[in-house]
């Protein structure tokens, strides 16, 4: 079993290290593993999490991201 830290979500997420971060802390992430100080996350505990995050946001649509959508009035 291989053990994945913070910047295999980033790189998975293509999102950085702060953003993480706070996901991690508002509990939008898996809880890690502790090794000592260290965090990890199975290769698994990272696919199930984004099988179920596609599957939440419709079968592969891609959610809308934060702020106004394009087009709307101001």
């Amino acid at each position: 079993m291989q053990a994945f830290g913070i910047d295999e979500w980033c790189s998975r997420l293509r999102i950085c290290r702060r953003q993480a971060e706070l996901m991690l802390s508002r509990g939008e992430l898996p809880a890690p593993i502790r090794i000592g100080r260290l965090r990890r996350w199975t290769g698994e505990q990272i696919d199930a999490w984004l099988t179920r995050r596609t599957e939440e946001a419709g079968h592969g649509a891609v959610a809308p991201g934060p702020g106004r959508p394009r087009g709307s009035a101001r």
